[in-house]
């Protein structure tokens, strides 16, 4: 009985989240479809930022931190009783007068005490090189570099030097951490073992000078604070302090610097997972922006999205660069050797499924026009490459050039007839079956004029004498119309009559929403039924 509800209520939680898993799914999927075409860029532009980190961590000199530790504690007043010594303190430091040390540490006083006494004034690390400009003014008019006096040495030197002193609270203790930073690992070390002696001295000589003011001239403490001082004054210029004690001071060290084993600065880690951040944030960002602007037909997604009909095909740009450099290859790639089994073949063959289609709603011949709003965009290499396969396919098929000003199928093919679309128009006479050319068993040819007579631009394209000669090729399957580029013609709306439906070619990254919309619009107004939209030479 447990079993069986345990069972029940698993197909019910199926049931219930089956759809939900179905329709993320999609969403994830149209997602990853709508940034796929940005993915080869947002690859180049993160592998580009990771690797201008890591070159930044190459050539940026490194540096080291060290730290020593110090206790603060309670100040203890001097007294000529031998016993106050052993009187315990009982008053504590408050938040303020940590602070008040803190910045004691940090004062002029301190680090220019330790900046002077070991000659710092001239250090390379902290004057610098000279500027650009500097250098440039004295190649051109020489005199070699300016010199600088001592004044400005230390004036440029000591900011720098104080730059990378750092001192911090540890939590809510009492206790101090001195650091500092050096491009040498062992002079890090050492400099913030000077600051932190140079701090123990200004502390002693505050309490020297405290006694002075009290009157409490004991002469043996002088002589303790003395030695102490003239102590932390060797320590300054030795960089170290491993067991000094001072008891003068109301501070004590904890911890000296140690030598570091690892540099501090650059921190390549973080800055390579710093510039990955970076580089996806701004790339996504970019192409968030640039995706919401651009109006041109990147994927199907769009198609079925913004337009609401079916992407019948994305076909691909062929990458046979001899079939490229001749026309006439083209027309035929998806039937040749070379190109029967490409991406290119395997797309039209998606189109011809769909064009199979109409079969099991049509008895007579299906006339099918294939379209563009652009010039240029392959509607004709994609109707012959489909007609081609339809014939291979069994299906008997009829091909026409309708594109009567640029007759580029025609004259690729290098048909000559008499009788053809141009002079049907002409002669008004379309009870003849003699304005065909057979191309293969299957599949047949009207040529849309004569090569060597120049398109006539007064010609009338009559919508009722197209639609009469279709009426003789009735035994036929599929008649297929490579029409003009909507925008270099009106003839469509003029054989509309004569059309089941429509397949408009759309060239990825060329044709725009507003442009393809505008055409549909027109399609529309003229009864013409669009069958679905072919997306040509994309990249992937």
């Amino acid at each position: 009985m447990n079993s069986n509800k345990i069972w029940a209520q698993m197909r019910y939680q199926t049931k219930f989240f089956l759809p939900l898993y179905n329709s993320i799914n999609q969403k994830i999927c149209k997602f990853l479809g709508r940034w796929e075409k940005y993915a080869r860029a947002l690859s180049v532009w993160i592998a580009f930022c990771i690797v201008s980190a890591i070159i930044y961590t190459i050539v940026t000199p490194p540096e080291y931190s060290a730290s020593t530790l110090v206790i603060l504690e309670p100040r203890r007043p001097f007294s000529s009783s031998p016993l106050a010594e052993a009187i315990p303190v009982q008053s504590s430091l408050d938040n303020s007068q940590v602070e008040s040390q803190i910045q004691i540490l940090k004062s002029e006083q301190v680090l220019k005490f330790v900046f002077k006494e070991l000659n710092l004034q001239s250090d390379p690390e902290y004057i610098g090189s000279p500027s650009g400009f500097a250098r440039l003014n004295a190649f051109l008019f020489g005199g070699g570099q300016p010199s600088l006096s001592s004044e400005k040495k230390e004036a440029l030197a000591f900011p720098v030097f104080a730059d990378r002193v750092s001192v911090r609270r540890i939590g809510l203790s009492l206790v101090l951490e001195i650091s500092f930073r050096s491009r040498s690992a062992a002079r890090s070390a050492s400099i913030a073992n000077s600051i932190t002696a140079a701090f123990i001295r200004d502390q002693i000589e505050s309490k020297s000078l405290s006694m002075r003011r009290t009157g409490e001239w004991l002469q043996g403490k002088i002589d303790d604070i003395k030695e102490q001082r003239d102590a932390s004054i060797e320590a300054v210029h030795k960089g170290s302090v491993p067991s000094m004690q001072f008891s003068a001071s109301d501070a004590r060290i904890i911890s000296s610097a140690n030598e570091p084993l690892a540099k501090s600065f650059p921190q390549t880690g973080l800055i390579v997972t710093m510039a990955f951040a970076f580089a996806l944030l701004t790339g996504l960002g970019t192409i968030s922006i640039y995706h919401s602007l651009d109006r041109r037909i990147q994927s199907k997604h769009q198609i079925q999205e913004e337009l609401g009909y079916d992407c019948l095909a994305s076909v691909p740009l062929v990458k046979d660069e001899t079939a490229l450099k001749n026309l006439k290859d083209m027309l035929f790639y998806s039937v040749s050797s070379q190109g029967s089994y490409s991406p290119f073949a395997e797309s039209l063959r998606t189109l011809r499924a769909s064009i199979l289609g109409i079969e099991t709603r049509k008895k007579t011949s299906s006339i099918i026009g294939i379209i563009s709003c652009l010039a240029g965009e392959g509607k004709t290499v994609l109707s012959a490459n489909v007609s081609q396969l339809l014939a291979k396919a069994g299906r008997k098929t009829l091909l026409v050039d309708m594109d009567l000003k640029n007759s580029s199928l025609t004259k690729t093919l290098g048909v000559e007839s008499t009788y053809n679309i141009s002079n049907i128009l002409k002669t008004k006479v379309c009870n003849s079956i003699e304005a065909h050319v057979t191309l293969d068993e299957m599949l047949l040819f009207i040529p849309a004029r004569q090569s060597t007579f120049p398109a006539d631009p007064n010609l009338f394209v009559d919508g009722q004498i197209i639609q009469q000669l279709f009426e003789n090729y009735k035994d036929q399957d599929y008649i297929i119309l490579d029409l003009p580029a909507m925008s270099a013609s009106s003839d469509v709306s003029a054989v509309s009559l004569a059309l089941d439906a429509v397949i408009i070619v759309v060239e990825a990254g060329r044709t725009t929403l507003p442009n393809i919309k505008e055409m549909i619009e027109q399609l529309q107004q003229s009864n013409v039924d669009v069958m679905g939209i072919v997306l040509n030479k994309t990249f992937f």
